[in-house]
C-alpha cells in the first residue's frame, strides 16, 4: 500500500515536471527560445548516454555548442536555406574530422554525434517557427496536446482492449487497438481545437481533423523510434530525471516527431 502511494506520488510529481515547459510555451518569444535550449541539450545529453552501453562515444562537447550555436545565434536571424545547410554540412564535417584525428573514436562515434542535430535539435526548434507564425500562441499547442491525447488514449484502450501486436520487436506493450485508440485521441483533441478556435485561427475544421489523423501516426513513429533506439542500447529509460517517467527524451520522443509533422503542414498546406 505505502509502496502504491510512494509510486503515485512520483508520478504526480512528474507531471508538475512538465510545467515550466507549458510556461514557455505560454510566454514564446526569448523565454521559449532558451528555455528550448536548455531542454534540447538535456535531450541531446541523455541519447549520447544511451550510447555509451554499447561502447560508443559521442562527442557531448561538440554536440551541446552546435546546440547553443544553433538556438543562440542562428534561430530567429536572417540566414537563407543555403547558408543554414551550409551550417549543418560543416558541423557534420567537424564531427567526421574529430573521429580521424582521434585513436580512441570511430565513424560510428562521429554519426552519433551528429544524430542529435537533426533529432533533436530542429525538431525543438519548430516550435519557436511556430510560434511566429500569424496566431502562433494557438497553434503552438497543436502538436503537444494531440501527442498527449494520443498517448493517453492508446494508453488505456491498449491496456484494457490490446490483443494484436503492433511491433513486438520494438515494443512488445504496443497493440493495433491502442495504436487506433490513440489516432482517435489525437483526432479528438484537434477536432476540439478547431470547433473552438477555428474561427480565430481563420483555418478550416477539415485541416484539424487532418493535423489530427498526422499527429496521432506520426507520433506514435516517434515513440518507436525512440524504443528502437532504446532496445538497441538495452535500456528501459533514456534517463529518470523525472520521477517514475523517465528522460526527458521518454517524455518527449513523440513531440518530437509533431513538431516537425504539424509544421509542415501548417507550412506546406496552409502556407502560415
Amino acid at each position: 500500500m505505502i509502496n502504491k502511494v510512494i509510486k503515485t506520488d512520483n508520478r504526480v510529481l512528474g507531471m508538475l515536471l512538465f510545467s515550466p515547459l507549458l510556461l514557455l510555451l505560454i510566454f514564446g518569444g526569448e523565454v521559449l527560445r532558451y528555455g528550448l535550449l536548455v531542454l534540447s541539450s538535456i535531450c541531446i545529453y541523455e541519447f549520447y548516454h544511451a550510447f555509451t552501453n554499447r561502447d560508443i562515444h559521442a562527442n557531448l562537447y561538440l554536440g551541446i555548442l552546435f546546440n547553443v550555436i544553433f538556438y543562440v545565434f542562428l534561430l530567429g536571424n536572417e540566414i537563407d536555406e543555403n547558408h543554414l545547410l551550409m551550417i549543418f554540412v560543416l558541423f557534420l564535417l567537424v564531427c567526421l574530422g574529430y573521429t580521424l584525428f582521434s585513436k580512441k573514436n570511430n565513424i560510428i562515434d562521429a554519426f552519433v554525434t551528429f544524430i542529435p542535430s537533426m533529432y533533436i535539435s530542429i525538431p525543438w526548434s519548430l516550435l519557436l517557427l511556430i510560434d511566429a507564425m500569424p496566431k502562433g500562441n494557438l497553434l503552438i499547442w497543436i502538436p503537444l496536446i494531440t501527442t498527449w491525447c494520443c498517448d493517453i488514449l492508446a494508453y488505456y484502450i491498449g491496456k484494457n482492449f490490446g490483443r494484436i501486436k503492433l511491433s513486438e520487436s520494438i515494443s512488445p506493450k504496443k497493440t493495433v487497438e491502442g495504436s487506433i485508440g490513440g489516432i482517435i485521441g489525437s483526432v479528438g483533441v484537434s477536432m476540439l481545437v478547431g470547433v473552438v478556435f477555428g474561427k480565430t485561427l481563420n483555418i478550416s475544421l477539415i485541416h484539424f481533423l487532418f493535423m489530427g489523423i498526422i499527429a496521432g501516426i506520426v507520433g506514435q513513429m516517434g515513440d518507436l523510434v525512440a524504443s528502437s533506439i532504446k532496445r538497441y542500447n538495452g535500456i528501459k529509460d533514456f534517463s529518470h530525471i523525472i520521477p517514475a517517467h523517465g528522460g526527458m527524451l521518454d517524455r518527449f520522443d513523440s513531440v518530437l516527431f509533431n513538431n516537425m509533422a504539424i509544421f509542415l503542414y501548417l507550412s506546406i498546406i496552409l502556407k502560415l
